[in-house]
């Protein structure tokens, strides 16, 4: 009798301890339960009802709370107005650097054929900075970030991912996201490619005071995916750096829950201008965290993916076009209009993703 005690007792607290480990992705460390300056994820899985920014975990137990959508939104939206903004706006600045070089000696003393390489460099910039060209990848990026934002909520996040040393090395996303993200950023690609190779060719462009903005994350297919999955999806809360704030002015006011200032206030935490929120149309699809170290890791996280019974991939795009986040560009539907038969050709049917119903319910 008391050996049966014993056990039942030690399966007891296992499954505490395994409810409680699924709330705590290396991803999100800095948000696991247990702090008190900053909203964090749920101790163990709950089921929650009010998701607004990742409502495709609602009715299903989630690490995921409404107070917690404030960090969620918090860092989101450092990718969509600074560090994704950040990228637009150095290559405008960097153009205007290279225009600057008419008005040099240089230029007054360059042969005919050296004006025109710079000509052509300058003409080159246009279709990057162009909506019709770079808003719907862009969109694509955003949409990206918010499936990765919403994978806080998992409970079973280390069906996903390769842990090594206690750190999340790899996330397995499933390979039709790669397709869809560079279908959808293809003409950026090209833009990107052939501005990098106008200014190789010019001598005048190279004596621009600005550096030139790395571009080469949209060379090919490949390297879109890796950039993505490295600077994105292993570290979905990400802060945006000096450099990418700089090239990002404005007032970056930190966002407030749909339920209003009220209710942060009477929780002691500071009144802020709320953002509001709409909700994404289901018939019209839109197109930080400090790294993590291999320092004081639990050893529960390599215990779950050793338990675990087999990897999935993970659908990010689709996650991210189940979410409330505001995943399309803000240039998106000018760009739309310029080019309606792109947008068309390359807008996947969105209304049988609910149907998943997030992998059936963590099946």
């Amino acid at each position: 009798m008391g050996l049966m005690r014993w056990s039942l007792a030690v399966v007891s607290l296992n499954l505490v301890r395994g409810l409680d480990d699924q709330c705590k992705d290396p991803l999100f460390e800095t948000h696991w339960y247990g702090k008190f300056d900053i909203h964090t994820l749920q101790s163990i899985p709950t089921v929650i009802t009010d998701l607004v920014r990742c409502p495709q975990y609602n009715s299903l137990a989630s690490c995921c709370s409404a107070e917690f959508e404030l960090e969620q939104e918090r860092y989101f939206d450092d990718y969509r107005s600074i560090i994704f903004v950040s990228k637009i706006a150095r290559t405008t600045q960097h153009r205007q650097s290279v225009a600057d070089v008419k008005h040099t000696p240089a230029y007054e003393n360059a042969a005919h054929t050296e004006k025109e390489q710079y000509h052509h460099a300058i003409e080159a910039f246009n279709p990057v900075l162009t909506p019709s060209v770079h808003a719907d990848c862009f969109s694509t990026l955003l949409t990206y970030t918010a499936g990765m934002n919403c994978f806080a909520c998992r409970p079973d996040w280390f069906n996903y991912v390769t842990i090594e040393n206690g750190v999340v090395v790899r996330i397995h996303v499933h390979p039709s996201v790669c397709m869809e993200v560079w279908s959808r950023c293809e003409l950026l690609g090209q833009a990107a490619v052939a501005l990098k190779q106008a200014l190789l060719d010019s001598v005048l462009a190279k004596q621009a005071k600005l550096q030139a903005e790395d571009l080469d994350m949209f060379s090919d297919q490949q390297a879109l995916c890796s950039y993505l999955h490295n600077e994105v999806a292993l570290h979905p809360f990400q802060r945006p750096s000096m450099t990418e704030r700089e090239a990002a002015p404005g007032v970056h006011k930190e966002p407030v829950h749909p339920a209003g200032r009220a209710g942060i206030v009477a929780a002691g935490g500071a009144a802020t201008t709320p953002i509001p929120f709409t909700a994404p149309s289901p018939a019209a699809f839109p197109t930080a965290m400090p790294y993590v170290t291999a320092t004081n890791k639990p050893a529960v996280a390599r215990r779950l993916i050793e338990e675990s019974t087999g990897t999935k991939e993970l659908d990010v795009m689709e996650q991210g076009k189940l979410s409330g986040f505001k995943i399309v560009w803000p240039e998106a539907s000018r760009a739309r209009a310029a080019r309606p038969w792109l947008w068309l050709a390359v807008t996947p049917i969105t209304a049988i993703a609910a149907t998943v119903a997030v992998d059936g319910a963590f099946r």
